[in-house]
């Protein structure tokens, strides 16, 4: 095959909804499509906004494309909220 086009961002710090818009314009935009998103830094944020993360893993609200993420040091133990996805974890399909 091809070479995989990764659209890679830095710190989310919990601004989801920002984060699922920008790269749904960037995917549908003249750079894209890309294969995924890549999330590198502080993916989570201050607790108080891992509730947005909420209706992305339920499904209602739409991730424009298949979403991974890196963590590390405090937030490594955060990363269970997505453990029980369907397809191992993944955010998006």
């Amino acid at each position: 095959g091809g070479k995989a086009r990764v659209l890679v961002v830095g710190d989310v710090a919990g601004r989801f909804e920002e984060l699922f818009r920008a790269a749904g314009k960037a995917h549908r935009g003249k750079a894209g499509p890309f294969d995924c998103l890549l999330c590198v830094g502080t993916f989570f944020g201050p607790a108080a906004t891992d509730s947005g993360l909420g209706p992305y893993l339920t499904g209602d609200k739409a991730v424009p494309l298949p979403t991974w993420f890196i963590t590390a040091g405090e937030e490594a133990g955060r990363a269970t909220k997505v453990d029980g996805l369907e397809g191992g974890g993944d955010l998006a399909p």
